[in-house]
């Protein structure tokens, strides 16, 4: 007759994730929540979208144990969009950022942030929906401010810097 197990292994052997009895010493997987999930997906894509790298789902999906169907699911219920439509948010964001060097080629940016020249309308037309303007629109909205910031800097009193004035 098999002695029980004394309550503190009992506790431990569930908080590793063996199974009360089991003689084999295997231990398995704990997953991580749902929102642990999603957040370890953002994760992967800010870091591996700064290398330049493209992500697939498939290749996020294995790295983080789970299948693609599984974590395309929980990201979306987790943060409301897919993970397609979070990895292009951030190209477009880059995008708007090289968009402001105004030697900057609009075709050469789209390379940059992960579209290739052959797909440079799906550039377009992801810019257009993302920002609700073209590329080319954005980027004489951002010369324009630019000027406009730069003319109100200098039009300031030299004084008028330091506004700490005591009362």
């Amino acid at each position: 007759m098999a002695m029980p197990w004394p309550q503190y292994i009992l506790a431990e052997r569930r908080a590793t994730g063996v199974a009360e009895g089991g003689t084999s010493g295997a231990r398995r997987r704990r997953r991580p929540t749902q929102e642990a999930l999603a957040l370890e997906a953002r994760r992967y894509i800010l870091e591996h979208f700064a290398d330049g790298e493209r992500t697939s789902t498939g290749a996020m999906a294995e790295a983080l144990g789970v299948t693609a169907s599984h974590l395309c699911h929980v990201y979306q219920r987790v943060f409301g969009s897919t993970i397609g439509e979070h990895v292009r948010r951030l190209r477009i964001q880059k995008a708007m950022q090289l968009l402001r060097d105004p030697d900057a080629c609009i075709k050469q940016v789209a390379a940059d942030v992960g579209y290739a020249k052959a797909t440079y309308r799906a550039f377009f037309n992801a810019f257009r929906k993302e920002t609700g303007m073209s590329p080319t629109a954005y980027r004489r909205q951002a010369r324009r401010a630019a000027r406009e910031a730069g003319a109100a800097e200098r039009s300031r009193p030299a004084g008028d810097n330091d506004r700490s004035h005591a009362a």
